[in-house]
């Protein structure tokens, strides 16, 4: 038993040995490691940077650095001084930034009242240099047009400015500029997935910036193009509602319908409800619903309310603005009903006292038809010859309003008249 007793002794006197001698050794450690931080920070304090670089290094391969913000400090604070000497350099800033980021993530762990110190004492300055040095790097880039350069250094600028609000050492909310010029120099290099990140990010914002009108519709374009309807229609919203007096978004929301007749038609109506002064789109309405009024191999079954509708539309579109187009197609309107008049007397073939009168009641809505066909025939007839140049196609229409004034004049027995029209048909050839 005693023997025992006397082992034991020996065993942990043993063991009291060994722990003495790691705490003495971890002490040693720590206080090496303590020595190497004061080195480096004497390499700071005299601006030393390539050699507090090489001193840095040396204490970051010591395992208790990974966890010592005071060490990721100084780390940032050189790299971000070095990369002042050697901007040629671009693995400078991203070390420092990600130094400066690490030390200020340790730092949420300290008391409120003394987290970021070592920051503060400098007035946050490493921690704003990350992202003003980027920012004018990025700034340099662009005006040399190295655009890739530029989207690298505005990122990183991002970046820093994110990192800046995070710890809240800045009030700004959001980097405008950094953001533009990220999402301009992305679309100069093609990068459609880069430049449309930011720029939707600048209208996800609805800055009421009128400069910023065509970054509105680069993103609603893109989204329109990519099929992605959902999103077209969400930028397009917002494009609307930030700027509402552009009318490019009438083309943009006329896009999204496709092709499909009726569908667009039903847009047009509810574009005329919002917009019902613009001239361009009441007009562009009466092409598209004259050629679906006439533009069929057989009359559609509402074939006459479809004419009326029409005369409706047309008539809106020219007191919005009296146009060669506009009365140009009121006259084809007005010569179509009287084509359809013509062909309901040739129907009835009776001699019969009721026939008789059913072709005298056409004839006089055909002579009615005739005398307001001529006044949009005449008006368009005049804006034509206005032009000094004519397209072909519009030579052809011009050529119709004229054979109209020719036809009516001869049917009233005006040959001066009559021949006048069909002498500018000849000069059209």
């Amino acid at each position: 038993m005693r023997t025992l007793l006397n082992r034991n002794f020996i065993i942990k006197k043993e063991t009291m040995r060994k722990l003495v001698f790691a705490l003495l050794l971890a002490v040693s450690f720590t206080g090496l490691y303590a020595q190497k931080l004061d080195d480096v920070k004497e390499k700071v304090d005299k601006q030393k940077w390539d050699e507090a670089k090489e001193k840095i290094d040396k204490a970051m391969t010591d395992p208790k650095a990974q966890t010592n913000s005071e060490a990721w400090f100084y780390k940032a604070k050189i790299y971000n001084n070095l990369s002042k000497i050697h901007p040629e350099d671009a693995t400078l800033t991203t070390a420092s930034f990600e130094a400066m980021n690490t030390y200020l993530t340790l730092e949420e762990k300290q008391p409120e009242n003394k987290r970021y110190l070592l920051s503060t004492l400098e007035g946050n300055r490493t921690a704003f240099d990350l992202y003003s040095e980027s920012f004018k790097a990025g700034a340099d880039a662009f005006n040399k047009k190295d655009y890739q350069k530029a989207l690298g250094s505005f990122e990183r600028a991002l970046d820093a400015f994110a990192m800046l609000n995070q710890h809240k050492f800045t009030t700004a909310t959001f980097d405008t500029t950094s953001v533009l010029y990220a999402g301009v120099s992305a679309e100069q290099l093609k990068n459609k997935e880069k430049s449309i990140k930011y720029y939707s990010m600048l209208v996800d914002r609805k800055i009421p910036d009128t400069t910023l009108m065509g970054v509105y519709e680069y993103v609603v374009n893109h989204y329109a193009l990519a099929k992605d309807v959902p999103n077209a229609k969400k930028y397009l919203a917002i494009g609307e509602e930030v700027f509402p007096k552009n009318e490019r978004w009438l083309a943009y929301e006329l896009e999204m319908v496709g092709d499909d007749k009726t569908q667009k038609i039903i847009k047009y109506r509810e574009l005329m409800q919002k917009y019902p002064n613009n001239a361009d789109l009441a007009l562009d309405y009466g092409v598209l619903y004259f050629n679906y009024t006439y533009s069929n191999e057989t009359k559609p079954a509402d074939y006459a309310l479809r004419q009326d509708t029409l005369a409706q539309v047309l008539q809106h579109a020219l007191s919005a603005e009296q146009t060669t187009l506009g009365n140009y197609l009121m006259s084809r309107h007005v010569n179509n009903q009287i084509a359809d008049l013509e062909e309901q007397k040739r129907a009835i073939k009776g001699t019969a006292a009721t026939d008789v009168a059913k072709k005298k009641d056409l004839d006089t809505k055909i002579a009615q038809k005739n005398e307001e066909l001529i006044v949009y025939s005449q008006k368009a007839a005049d804006l034509y010859g206005q032009q000094k140049e004519l397209k072909s196609v519009e030579k052809i229409y011009y050529k119709e309003v004229l054979r109209d004034l020719a036809d009516y004049y001869q049917l009233k027995k005006n040959t001066a008249k009559a021949t006048e029209y069909q002498n500018k048909i000849k000069q059209l050839q």
